[in-house]
């Protein structure tokens, strides 16, 4: 996949409304605090990338999007559609999903402690045995004995 850079997303990015984007791979970019509000991701690769307190809302995948080595902490993905998105060795802690629908998408690798979630948000997630009962219990990370 091309690399391709966009100065509007890069670093520091704060807020972007109705935006596309397409076929691109963003490493080691910081978007804290940003706000994506109703943008379509499409073939798009997030490496090493942090989204601490990012807002998403009504962001749809339509096409590959993964996050992989990410940090979202406290962030919040409301009524989003990325069905089949790729969050691999990534860390949510105090990620908030709010009617959401995330059938498909792969949570393997990531760590779920502190995920903040409705159980209806995470069906059909493919998860680790491990993962799936830390998210059970309101990903907490509390009860492991």
């Amino acid at each position: 996949m091309p690399t391709q850079r966009l100065p509007r997303l890069r670093k520091y990015a704060h807020h972007h409304d109705r935006r596309r984007e397409d076929r691109c791979a963003i490493t080691g970019s910081r978007f804290t605090g940003t706000r994506l509000t109703d943008v379509r991701l499409k073939d798009v690769r997030f490496d090493g990338c942090r989204f601490d307190y990012a807002t998403f809302q009504r962001v749809i995948a339509a096409g590959s999007v993964a996050f992989t080595d990410c940090t979202l902490t406290n962030a919040t993905w409301s009524t989003c559609r990325p069905p089949g998105i790729a969050l691999r060795s990534c860390g949510v802690d105090g990620l908030a999903l709010d009617a959401c629908h995330l059938d498909g998408a792969d949570l393997r690798g990531s760590r779920l402690y502190g995920l903040k979630a409705p159980l209806d948000n995470l069906r059909g997630v493919d998860a680790q045995r491990g993962q799936r009962e830390c998210a059970d219990r309101g990903g907490t990370g509390r009860g492991h004995g």
